[in-house]
């Protein structure tokens, strides 16, 4: 039966479905829709390059697939930060401001995401202003979420790295070295 629906209003469900636009009306998702793109990306693909200034300004929700946030670390070396799933909005640190990336966005295998670049949110902003409102308080919220995640992984190092010295404290020291204060 979900067969017979016409392509656009199965998109406008599945976007209802996720937890991003779950306050949303059908008839808001559709307004969102037709204010931005789905965007389908290969395994691979960037989305975003860490220390670009020139790319397209775009707030982004995964729909299918997965896309990691990949950090430089050291010469060579990177880190995977975060991971994004379905329902999971990125690119608002660079919509938000005109800083470089902070981070590069890589697509996991085939990753389909609903996209709405910035001057589409102001023409949106012009012609329904409670729904780009709506939208901005959605993005805060995930964003607040997001915030009390790191807060937690911080806390959670800091305790480590509070118990590594005072294991560090405890081991004997070498012979010739003396214990500093």
């Amino acid at each position: 039966m979900a067969a017979d629906l016409p392509l656009s209003r199965r998109l406008d469900n599945r976007l209802r479905q996720l937890t991003f636009f779950r306050d949303f009306t059908l008839q808001e998702v559709r307004k969102l829709r037709a204010s931005g793109t789905v965007q389908t990306y290969d395994g691979g693909d960037l989305l975003a390059t860490e220390g670009t200034r020139k790319q397209r300004r775009v707030l982004y929700v995964v729909l299918r697939g997965e896309l990691q946030y990949v950090k430089r670390v050291r010469a060579g070396r990177t880190v995977i930060l975060m991971t994004l799933r379905p329902g999971d909005v990125g690119g608002f640190l660079t919509f938000l401001n005109e800083e470089p990336s902070p981070v590069s966005v890589r697509s996991v295998g085939r990753t389909t995401v609903f996209e709405i670049g910035r001057r589409e949110l102001q023409s949106l902003g012009a012609t329904e202003g409670p729904l780009a409102v709506k939208l901005f308080h959605a993005l805060l919220g995930h964003t607040a979420r997001r915030l009390e995640t790191l807060l937690d992984r911080v806390a959670a190092t800091s305790a480590w790295v509070l118990d590594l010295e005072r294991h560090l404290r405890a081991l004997p020291l070498l012979p010739g070295e003396s214990q500093s204060p």
